[in-house]
Formats: structure tokens, sequence, C-alpha cells
């Protein structure tokens, strides 16, 4: 080596660059926390070697221990000396391969692991994961679409009285224009307004919006000038019987008569009912009271508690009030309403009692109270017609009954029970309407009305 220079270059700076300073040693973990893997997917552990199973063990210890036992029974029986020496080193062999027999079977490199009824050609069945082993789970499903909460409800069916109203809107010879009146445009809007509100209403308010509707539509029609007759009323006994065409006295069975508009047919059966078999014979009364304003009366019964009917009439347009049985707790309010008044009445069993029945009559006019039986109720029939309360016995057995009813007043339908007690409620509302009925069959129904109606019995 020449002088001034050293192995790895001359004196000075050198020829070549000095070795690069050390990389920085990663930081150490302090105390007993293990480092922070990365995050991922952890890497699969190797699979757990697999153990043959016990007849594979078995066949394998019988197959290499078999041959060495039988060469030591072979030198036993062959050699003549020092045969303790030769079975003992035998049966440590034959014990050395029964050993290496029975060693736990591992995968063979390059093939399928040693498992149970594995051969080449068949693999066996499929290794079980192990439970270390993250697989990437299934994609979770999106959730359904969200129904909404309640369909709309359909339409009900239209009325033929609907039907009808539209069909007369359809004829009408307005036209509304950008011209026309303010009153006859607003007219013609509570019409049309009408017509629509009657599609979606109820049966029971169907009579009365049509009827805003047809006033709406008479309005129109005289403020356009045109020559309409006056709008003649329906048939009291049923509106589909048309408009009325003539107008009688009639009175329902124990009640007040009163004038009524009905059509040309009812006019004609009534005229022939009254000339053929003349004024109805009241049916057998238990007792029978004339008064005139208020009285506090006992009426004969048969002497025993049985159920009853009370027909009570009174002329005077105030207010009357019929209180049936004594005492605080024996007293029961069978009417209270404007008068005049016409009706029949039910008194429950237990009411009257063997010295009669106790009644407390408040009205300021004359009035007219009969007690009957039971057995004079009336029957539905196909059709029964009323004014104010009644009770009708229904002998068929159809479960609908179609109300009509008249007036601007209240009704309700309730049906009894066989001691007159009241039942539930099938029916009530407020002026013109007509109501689909449920009923049980054969049963009593009491109608409460202040005007005219009529049951109808679809079985009829």
């Amino acid at each position: 080596m020449e002088q001034g220079q050293r192995w790895w270059g001359p004196v000075g700076r050198g020829t070549e660059p000095p070795p690069p300073p050390p990389s920085p040693s990663p930081p150490r973990p302090r105390g007993n926390r293990r480092p922070k893997t990365p995050p991922g997917p952890r890497p699969a552990a190797p699979p757990a070697p697999s153990r043959a199973p016990r007849p594979v063990i078995l066949r394998r210890a019988l197959l290499l221990g078999a041959a060495p036992l039988v060469l030591a029974l072979a030198a036993v029986l062959l050699t003549p000396g020092r045969w303790e020496a030769a079975l003992g080193l035998l049966a440590v062999y034959a014990a050395t391969c029964a050993a290496a027999a029975y060693r736990p079977g591992r995968a063979r490199p390059g093939g399928t692991p040693d498992r149970p009824g594995a051969t080449p050609e068949h693999p066996g069945p499929p290794a079980l994961p192990s439970p270390r082993t993250t697989e990437p789970r299934p994609a979770a499903k999106a959730p359904p679409a969200e129904l909404p909460a309640s369909l709309p409800a359909p339409r009900p069916a239209h009325d033929p009285a609907v039907t009808t109203f539209g069909l007369l809107l359809q004829a009408h010879p307005f036209v509304p224009a950008p011209g026309s009146p303010y009153q006859e445009l607003a007219a013609w809007s509570r019409a049309l307004e009408a017509y629509d509100e009657a599609g979606r209403a109820g049966a029971e308010q169907v009579p009365g919006i049509l009827a805003e509707g047809r006033a709406a539509l008479t309005t129109l029609d005289r403020l356009l000038g045109l020559d309409t007759p006056a709008a003649a009323p329906d048939c009291f006994f049923d509106p589909r019987h048309g408009p009325a065409a003539a107008t009688v006295r009639w009175a329902p069975p124990h009640g007040a008569a009163r004038t009524v508009e009905v059509c040309r047919a009812d006019a004609a059966r009534l005229a022939d009912a009254e000339a053929t078999t003349g004024p109805a014979h009241a049916p057998p009364a238990y007792d029978t009271c004339h008064g005139n304003g208020a009285l506090r009366l006992t009426l004969r019964t048969p002497g025993d508690a049985a159920p009853l009917l009370l027909a009570f009439t009174c002329d005077t347009p105030r207010t009357v009030e019929v209180i049936a049985g004594s005492g605080r707790r024996g007293r029961l309010r069978l009417l209270r309403r404007q008068g005049p008044v016409g009706a029949v009445l039910p008194v429950p069993r237990g009411t009257a009692t063997a010295a009669g029945l106790a009644l407390d009559i408040r009205a300021s006019g004359p009035w007219t109270a009969t007690l009957l039986a039971t057995a004079h109720t009336r029957d539905l029939g196909p059709s029964a017609e009323g004014t104010g309360p009644d009770i009708l016995t229904k002998e068929t057995r159809s479960r609908l009954v179609l109300l009509h009813h008249q007036g601007p007043g209240p009704f309700r339908v309730r049906r009894l029970y066989r001691d007159f007690r009241p039942g539930p409620v099938l029916a009530e509302g407020t002026g013109t309407a007509r109501v689909e009925l449920g009923v049980p069959g054969v049963c009593l129904l009491q109608v409460e009305a202040s005007g005219a109606w009529r049951l109808v019995d679809t079985a009829a």
C-alpha cells in the first residue's frame, strides 16, 4: 500500500462515499403491551393437523406389528438357546412399529391432507375451517322499501238518488262562462259540491246533502228565468214511489191521525181499504184511562209481572212525560217528547205488579192511556209505517231491514229482548234518512221517532 493512502482510498476526503448511517430501529413497546397490528383482515391460521380415525390406527398397528411378532415366535421355536433375548428384542421391535403406526397423520407436501377416508383419487370431505380464520362477511341486504301506512279506502257505491241527481246536473242547460254572474256561478258550484259530497257520504247523510243540491239548482233556475213547477214532495210511505200526487188523512195503529202526501197508488190503496173494511177495531185492553193534565193513576193488570204494552196518545203540542212504577228504584221513564204524541211503549217485565201498573203522567192537555198484552204487537211483515214510537215483531230470518225516516227530528231503532228490556241500538240519527239495519233474525224492534218512518224487510 502506498504512503498517504488507505485501503478504502487516498488520504483526505477519499474517492468513495462514506457508509450510510444506520436506519433508526422501530420503537420498542413499553411495558407488557403488545405492538398494535395494522388494520385489515388477519392472516389465515395454519390448519390444525388432523388425526386419523381409530379404525385406521388399529389397522396400521396390526399390519406393522404382525410381521415382527410372527418372526419372534418362529425364532423361539427354531432357536435351541437364548430364546429369551431374541424374544425380548423382537417384542421391543414390535412395540416400536406399533408406536410408529400410531403417529398423527400430517399434511403431505404437495398433496392432500391426511383426512379420514382420503385417497389421491377421492380427497374425502373438505376440512373444516379454523375458528380463527377471518373471511369477508356477506354484504348486508338492503332494507325493503317502506309500504304506505294504510291504503286509501274505496269509495262507497253510489246510491240511485245520487245517480239521478248527477243526470239532472248533466241535463241542466247552464254552462259556466267567464262573464257569468257571480250568483249563478255560486249556485252551480254548490250543486256540484253537493253531488261530490253525496258520493262520499254515508247512506244516512245522502238525502240531506241532495236536498241542498236541489235547492241550489232551484236558485239557479230562478236566476236564469227558467219556468220550473214547484217540486212536489216524495211519497210519504216510500220515496221510491216517486213524487206525491194526493193528500190523505192517515193514522197509524194506536196513533194520532195526520195529513200526509202520498203517490197515486198509495192513495187508491188507502181509499179501497177504508171502503171495504171500515175503521179498524181496537184490540181488547186490560184497562183504559182518559185524563186531562198531570195525573197519577193505576191501571189494572192480569195479575202477574209479565211484560205489557202501553198505548198513549196526547194532542197537546207541549212536552209530554210518562213514568211507570213506584218508589225511587222502581220508577222507569217510558216517554218524554214534544207533542202531539201517538206512541206504543214497552213495559218491561217486573214493572207492573199484581195491584196494577202505577203511572205518573205529566201533560197539559187531554190524553188516553191503554194497557195491552204483548200479543197485540204489530207484525213487521213486508213493510210497516208509522209516526212516533212503536214496537214491531219481525218473524222472518232475514238479517237486513231498511229504515226510511221523514222529517227534521231525531230517530232511533233499538232491539228489545223478550221481557221487553231495552237492547242494543241498531241505528240513530236526525232528519230525513235512509238507513240499512243489521238485525238478528226473529226479534222485537222498537222505533223511537218524532216524524214519519217506514221499515221494509228485505226478505219479503
